[in-house]
């Protein structure tokens, strides 16, 4: 009888902990900005001949310890998106005092437009050409683009965020 009740103990601890561990549901990373983390945001652009003009909420970050390919640098992003248009700016600022990067993503309509004068690992090309200023205005800035996307076309204007939200860590702690 007493090896009956072991088999029977260790099955039941079996199966509570499969019952258990099934139950664990792999943690999902929350987003890294909360929707009502959305700021007033004003976008003039001429892409090619057309013009890109928004007035209104979108997300703008900053990360004031960031790290682009183990460069030491502050980042700050606008991303803005509607039904058919969307804008992604991602500007950093090596610590190093060496030149500001940016990428840059523009969709209207079936058309895009991208450039970047970050230099990956492994190509070290970088895809469109052009620079991006940053003025800093109280708890907000201006961007302010001269860009050649990779097909070619020109992307010129400003970008101004009434602020920057913080970055949240990964999971939302």
């Amino acid at each position: 009888m007493r090896r009956s009740a072991s088999v029977g103990l260790a099955l039941s601890g079996a199966v509570v902990f499969t019952f258990i561990a099934g139950a664990q549901v792999p943690r999902r990373s929350a987003p890294r900005t909360a929707p009502d983390d959305n700021v007033n945001v004003a976008i003039a652009l001429q892409v090619g001949g057309d013009a890109y003009h928004f007035t209104g909420a979108a997300t703008c970050t900053h990360e004031a310890k960031g790290e682009i390919y183990t460069v030491r640098a502050q980042q700050w992003r606008v991303e803005q998106a509607d039904e058919r248009r969307r804008v992604a700016l991602t500007f950093w600022r090596p610590a190093s005092g060496s030149n500001d990067m940016f990428t840059l993503y523009l969709q209207a309509g079936d058309r895009t437009y991208a450039a970047s004068t970050v230099r990956t690992p492994g190509d070290g090309q970088s895809k469109g050409a052009g620079e991006v200023t940053f003025a800093r205005e109280g708890a907000g800035g201006t961007f302010t683009l001269n860009a050649t996307a990779a097909n070619g076309s020109t992307i010129r204007g400003t970008i101004a965020c009434d602020a920057f939200r913080s970055l949240r860590p990964e999971g939302g702690n």
